[in-house]
């Protein structure tokens, strides 16, 4: 048992939960670098969700608007 009360990291390592991108519409460009760096830390994080890069474009086309 842990004192303190916090959880106890798995296999010594906290898990880290990374938010899903917001959508983008392509409304504003500016924003175009933001939601590529934010996918590419979503796949980096759920790497072992995506088997291929066929995998990345369509989870990346679903929050296309």
């Amino acid at each position: 048992m842990r004192a303190g009360g916090g959880p106890s990291p798995r296999g010594g390592r906290t898990h880290l939960k990374v938010a899903r991108p917001p959508r983008f519409d392509g409304s504003k460009r500016e924003e175009l670098q933001g939601f590529v760096t934010q996918l590419r830390t979503y796949f980096r994080f759920h790497a072992g969700e995506f088997g291929d890069d066929a995998s990345k474009v369509l989870f990346a086309a679903t929050y296309l608007e």
